[in-house]
């Protein structure tokens, strides 16, 4: 590496232990002062050598190829077979997760519902019973897929296993965050219309009533597969608004709409962005309009938080650690302000008083 530089080790993750004083090491770095990043190096008697450094979200793809890798070059043994399903069954909260919440490939997933694979749960006890190849089509490659992911989804949800009692309400776990949250604003968790207006059907105002609500008599009024959905909501919405909104935004990176977002968000206008992408300027309009429509109210309650705080600016980088999903929010401020919607004075006011801006921010041409 170049002498000029400066570097601090956040966290120590792993070390493996080479000759001569080498080692390869995963750390958290922060270098040169900057964001702290995840650091894959060799390093020589403590002093660092050429490596690369990532982000959370470029380790997690690098895990998930490296271990379609190593499946897909060599069959995992039998016995890791039998550790990872014993590791799963003890370790991870598997009730009322569904094969989509674990199985990424379109063709596999397609083919265990073929099969009336779609629960975990029933998936673990066909392959613990070695019952596999009892199903037509099940090949090596699907396998290699199949353990693959459970692998990562293993990584990714061990937690000490709870279970939730027949009597406690849903949501009663993030009531303080989401009190006040419109029912509605759950529509974008659900994946059809009949989801949705059984949901409408309970006539809640807000999530706040629906955890009012004794987890026993909503399973009597909604069916099997809306119950386990409001378990995996509840689950999303632990994360609080702003952490939420951070993982959603982080998950559509490499989406050609995110690109005119972010670029909108550097303050580009919409004309170049569009001369850029191909499209009209009215287009680019419409997406960063669209990209933010349904986080509407996670985004308001994010807004709440920072207006309280005494500094705004303290608070926008506490809630968004990341600079691109701090100019994201900013950009929502900004589109909201000078949108279309009917804002009433008062709201108006909130968001003019949030001083998150610099005058000429965003160019409207």
């Amino acid at each position: 590496m170049g002498s000029e530089y400066e570097y601090k080790i956040v966290k120590k993750i792993f070390a493996i232990e080479e000759k001569d004083g080498y080692s390869i090491q995963l750390n958290l770095v922060r270098w040169n002062g900057n964001d702290a990043k995840y650091d894959l190096r060799r390093w020589k008697d403590g002093s660092p050598l050429k490596g690369i450094s990532m982000t959370e979200e470029a380790l997690n793809q690098l895990s998930i190829k490296m271990n379609e890798f190593m499946l897909q070059s060599e069959e995992m043994s039998a016995f890791s077979k039998l550790k990872l399903l014993k590791h799963i069954s003890e370790k991870v909260d598997i009730q009322n997760v569904m094969i989509a919440d674990v199985i990424s490939d379109t063709a596999t997933y397609n083919y265990l519902r073929r099969n009336n694979i779609a629960s975990l749960s029933k998936l673990l006890e066909l392959l613990k019973n070695d019952q596999e190849n009892s199903l037509n089509g099940f090949t090596k490659h699907k396998k290699q897929i199949i353990y693959s992911s459970l692998e990562n989804y293993a990584n990714a949800n061990t937690v000490n296993v709870k279970t939730k009692k027949t009597d406690e309400p849903l949501f009663s776990e993030v009531r303080e965050c989401y009190e006040n949250l419109p029912i509605d604003s759950l529509n974008v968790f659900l994946s059809n219309k009949s989801m949705r207006s059984k949901v409408k059907s309970l006539k809640c105002q807000t999530i706040g009533d629906l955890t009012r609500i004794p987890f026993g008599t909503l399973k009597s009024v909604l069916d099997d597969e809306l119950m386990i959905r409001f378990v995996e909501i509840e689950k999303q919405l632990k994360n609080k608004p702003a952490k939420l909104i951070s993982h959603v935004w982080n998950k559509r990176m490499n989406s050609r709409n995110w690109k005119a977002v972010v670029k909108r968000s550097d303050g580009e206008s919409l004309q170049s962005i569009g001369k850029t992408e191909g499209l009209s300027r009215e287009r680019v309009r419409q997406i960063v309009l669209k990209f933010y429509e349904w986080q509407e109210p996670f985004l308001m309650l994010i807004k709440n938080e920072i207006e309280a705080a005494s500094n705004k600016t303290e608070m926008l980088n506490k809630l968004f650690p990341r600079e691109e999903n701090r100019q994201l929010y900013q950009l929502w401020v900004k589109t909201y302000m000078n949108s279309d919607y009917t804002i009433d004075e008062k709201t108006m006011a909130s968001f003019q008083q949030l001083s998150l801006f610099e005058d000429g921010f965003l160019k409207e041409n």
